[in-house]
């Protein structure tokens, strides 16, 4: 993680961003997939670090979806 900060360290980002380390499915012994890891951390670490939009939606507003379409 240390080669990580000093990389991350001359850009926009900073040294001190968060980093989480995740593994959907991780290799054990004898190359047998064991249990993912560290989902909920990176789940929880973004909801820490966005700002969800308080947003007032009433029952009878139309949903409005741009439809683009390519032949």
């Amino acid at each position: 993680m240390k080669k990580l900060r000093a990389r991350f360290k001359h850009t926009g980002f900073g040294a001190y961003l968060p980093i989480v380390p995740v593994a959907a499915a991780p290799r054990g012994e004898n190359d047998a997939v064991e249990e993912p890891y560290g989902i909920e951390d990176l789940i929880n670490m973004i909801l820490w670090h966005i700002d969800i939009p308080n947003r007032e939606i009433q029952k009878k507003q139309h949903f409005k979806f741009a439809i683009d379409h390519c032949f």
